[in-house]
C-alpha cells in the first residue's frame, strides 16, 4: 500500500503494475497474492492491464495506518 499511496499523493491517478514489480523488492507472486487480498478489501481495484487504482476504502486505510500525513 507504500507505494501505492505514495503514487496517489504525488499527483497519480493510478500505479502501474509493471512499475510496482520493479520497486517493492518482493517476488511478483507475493506481491500478486497481496494485491488479490487488499482488493478483496476494497482497497484498490485493478484495471484491464492490471494497473492499480487507490479506493476510499485504501485513503482510509492509508490514514488510520499513518501512510500520509494529515
Amino acid at each position: 500500500m507504500e507505494f501505492i499511496v505514495g503514487d496517489f499523493e504525488r499527483g497519480e491517478d493510478f500505479t502501474y503494475y509493471k512499475d510496482l514489480v520493479r520497486r517493492v523488492g518482493m517476488s511478483r507472486i507475493m506481491l500478486d497474492i497481496i494485491l488479490t487480498d487488499i482488493a478483496k478489501n476494497g482497497y484498490i481495484v485493478r484495471d484491464r492491464d492490471g494497473d492499480i487504482h487507490l479506493q476510499s476504502e485504501g485513503k482510509k486505510y492509508a490514514i488510520q495506518h499513518k501512510l500520509v500525513i494529515v
